[in-house]
């Protein structure tokens, strides 16, 4: 993906925002699959995924082959 583009009639250089948010930005752009897969790291999994993403257009699909429990990671861990 090219590091100028975000989207469609987007660019990186027209973005304010402050610096450090602006860093995150890029790195989701640059390389989605690694920065939403060490994000998903971070919560509970019974079965981590094969896949962090899969696009087969119209449909897309986030973690595929993952399990988890949505309120074990809201609410029983932190408890």
């Amino acid at each position: 993906m090219s590091q100028d583009k975000v989207g469609s009639g987007w660019s990186i250089k027209e973005i304010k925002c402050p610096p450090k948010l602006k860093e995150v930005l890029i790195k989701a752009i640059e390389d989605p699959e690694n920065f939403w897969g060490n994000i998903a790291g971070e919560l509970y999994w019974l079965k981590k995924w094969d896949k962090v993403f899969e696009w087969k257009y119209p449909f897309f699909k986030w973690f595929v082959g993952g399990i988890t429990n949505v309120s074990y990671n809201c609410l029983d861990r932190n408890v």
